[in-house]
């Protein structure tokens, strides 16, 4: 992966936005349709999926959590600053990679901007939730959380629901990595 990440940044920023406009749109929809694929195959228990969110989201069990208003405000800041950086957008790397995308108006680039953020946070966060909700996988003891989503998609599809997590975990690290070392290459030639 380095020898690879290193070939596309001595490309420069071209170079980088070539692959990356290639990577990022078939790795999406690969694991979006890994995602649909276990919540369709799981759909039965899709009602008590979002009953579960619900449900538990107005506990006495959730309210421990914290107190008051403050405890309410400090929960909605970090929720945003997590949804924000769960994308990269909060850490100000991917506005290098916009800055220089050809595009006939700014205005374009930065609604691209903007629904990266929506996709990655709603759709892709979203889509992953539902999957590990409607499989259960959540409910079983041993399983770290690190591994739940591997493990409800190889509930449903067997070694390729496996294979398909292994592949786009490995394709939005490495278009992650190459962006950040473009970013910091290009803070330290600055």
């Amino acid at each position: 992966m380095t020898i690879a990440c290193g070939i596309v940044v001595i490309g420069g920023m071209r170079s980088l936005l070539s692959v990356t406009e290639k990577l990022v749109p078939v790795m999406s929809i690969l694991y979006i349709i890994g995602a649909l694929a276990v919540i369709i195959l799981n759909i039965e228990n899709l009602p008590g999926a979002f009953a579960s969110i619900f449900q538990s989201a107005f506990t006495g069990r959730a309210a421990v959590g914290g107190f008051g208003g403050a405890t309410l405000a400090a929960c909605i800041r970090w929720g945003v600053a997590r949804g924000i950086y769960s994308n990269d957008a909060g850490t100000g790397c991917t506005t290098i990679s916009h800055s220089v995308a050809d595009v006939n108006h700014p205005v374009q680039q930065g609604m691209w901007g903007v629904f990266e953020v929506f996709f990655d946070t709603l759709i892709v966060c979203s889509l992953t939730c539902l999957a590990i909700l409607c499989t259960g996988v959540w409910m079983q003891d041993g399983i770290e959380t690190a591994t739940m989503t591997a493990t409800a998609f190889e509930s449903t599809l067997g070694t390729t629901g496996t294979l398909l997590v292994a592949v786009c975990l490995f394709l939005f690290t490495f278009s992650t990595a190459c962006a950040f070392v473009e970013f910091t290459c290009s803070q330290l030639v600055n």
